[in-house]
């Protein structure tokens, strides 16, 4: 049983709980399982996260609700009265909550949801994408393909950690690409140009710094990261977070890199 209510954001003490006992992995090992069947999800986010709740398997219908309270439905209608399109659901459910749940550090993870998924060679022409989680490639290139899920992977690992996420986003692409430009690394070279554009037509003034030293994700992981055993995340994030896709780390990579690391 997956519950709504336990999304790995939800809140500081169960993030930092699931990345203190991360040697179970289990982000990644779904991810590195999802490719090697030659998927891609196309939608990694802590919307389509959630612990497991073994602990209730056993119960009674009756004491599931006792727990979490009676489902909150709501009937879907159109504003201007016409009928439901295809594909929509007559009702609206709203998600559980379980505010008292203690139980992450005795419970795996489990990613759903692949209404965005993709058999590999066969992407999509684009991807429904929250705007914070928007992937580099799908605004500076033509196509995409499965290492969007590393890029989204390495923005959930972020998340677990500092509990928001990388970036906001309000609209406007060039702000955010300039959030992304020195967290990891610097804009590719061949992405100049259009970056170049983006700048010429923004209504915002934009300076990058001219010389990034220690990138930006360093900075935040010496100034906030508090347990040192940690700091390994570091290493994972980077590589899963490299703008082109074929720098980037793959799943089975950043696992390997985990466990040279507790060695």
């Amino acid at each position: 049983m997956a519950c709504e209510g336990q999304r790995l954001t939800s809140g500081q003490s169960q993030s930092m709980g699931l990345v203190e006992n991360y040697d179970r992995e289990f982000l990644l090992k779904a991810v590195k399982f999802i490719h090697s069947a030659g998927i891609g999800h196309g939608d990694i986010s802590s919307r389509n996260i959630a612990f497991s709740c073994t602990h209730l398997w056993k119960e009674t219908e009756e004491q599931l609700f006792d727990v979490l309270g009676f489902p909150e439905v709501e009937t879907l209608t159109q504003v201007d009265g016409t009928p439901l399109g295809n594909g929509l659901p007559s009702q609206l459910v709203k998600a559980a909550e379980w505010d008292g749940w203690i139980d992450e550090d005795d419970e795996d993870i489990r990613l759903f949801d692949f209404g965005e998924g993709f058999f590999q060679g066969q992407e999509p022409k684009k991807l429904a994408q929250p705007g914070s989680l928007r992937v580099p490639e799908t605004i500076f290139m033509d196509t995409f393909d499965y290492r969007v899920d590393l890029w989204r992977t390495g923005c959930m690992i972020y998340s677990f950690l500092f509990t928001t996420w990388p970036f906001w986003y309000l609209g406007e692409d060039e702000v955010l690409i300039f959030q992304m430009i020195g967290l990891v690394e610097r804009l590719p070279a061949e992405w100049e140009s259009r970056w170049i554009s983006m700048l010429m037509r923004s209504s915002h003034d934009l300076e990058l710094e001219e010389d990034y030293g220690t990138s930006k994700l360093k900075r935040k992981f010496a100034g906030l990261v508090p347990n040192p055993t940690l700091e390994r995340l570091l290493h994972v994030i980077q590589g899963l977070m490299r703008f082109l896709p074929s720098s980037r780390l793959t799943a089975e990579d950043a696992l390997d890199l985990l466990g040279n690391a507790q060695e």
